[in-house]
């Protein structure tokens, strides 16, 4: 109750602006959208390792039975993934949900079936065959996964990076949050809590907020959660 009440505050105590948002039923603390198009949500509701997990239905959102977290990722096939409050990564497979080894803070997958991991020291790990592996360190904070399986990365300072040919190269500052689509739509937070799409022909464009988190769907369409966890998704400008 303290945390939604924090949350309402300061929402009312920002500028909205949602012109170009629909609402849609709900409430989430962290959304994902797999690269087919499904929506998960981790809701508001409290439990062991987290808060309910949730499939929206083209109408609503329905709660997974068995399943809590803090972060979610949704692959290929339409299966989430998911961060509990105590590290643990867990999936869908078949009909039951799998603990995988290790711990991570963050997890984001690919189109093309890739699935990365921040892990508690910050380094990011890519899931290869059964579990995770430790591929580059560092200090990250959230990780995103481009269509090619390339991560992109937003590290303990802010800054938004991808991988190149060099090795870590910047993209931009003041970043709290990624997401990217199969078609190479790239929405981020800013540290103001502000949508910002990138247009490669204009560069960065602000989109509204505040917002706590965002994901984007195959078409490029991105839904958001607002900071008293209120679900919107973007309508044509």
């Amino acid at each position: 109750m303290l945390l939604r009440s924090l949350a309402l505050l300061l929402a009312l105590a920002s500028p909205i602006a949602f012109g170009y948002w629909e609402q849609v039923p709900g409430e989430a603390s962290a959304i994902a959208i797999g690269p087919e198009g499904a929506v998960w949500t981790v809701g508001t509701d409290r439990e062991s390792g987290g808060f309910g997990i949730y499939r929206w239905d083209g109408a609503q959102f329905r709660k997974a039975p068995g399943i809590a977290g803090v972060r979610i990722a949704v692959d290929a096939r339409g299966n989430p993934w998911v961060v509990d409050s105590f590290n643990n990564v867990r999936r869908w497979s078949a009909s039951a949900w799998q603990n995988l080894p290790g711990w991570g803070k963050d997890v984001a997958t690919g189109a093309d079936g890739s699935v990365w991991s921040v892990g508690l020291e910050g380094g990011l790990w890519q899931f290869r065959g059964q579990r995770f592996e430790k591929i580059y360190p560092g200090g990250f904070a959230r990780v995103a996964v481009g269509p090619d399986g390339e991560p992109w990365a937003v590290d303990d300072k802010g800054q938004l990076v991808r991988r190149s040919a060099s090795g870590w190269e910047s993209v931009r500052s003041g970043t709290a949050a990624i997401a990217m689509g199969p078609n190479r739509a790239i929405w981020v937070l800013d540290t103001a809590q502000a949508a910002n799409v990138f247009e490669p022909d204009v560069g960065w464009l602000r989109r509204g907020g505040p917002f706590r988190e965002i994901a984007v769907g195959p078409d490029g369409v991105a839904w958001a959660v607002t900071q008293d966890f209120r679900i919107f998704r973007r309508m044509e400008d």
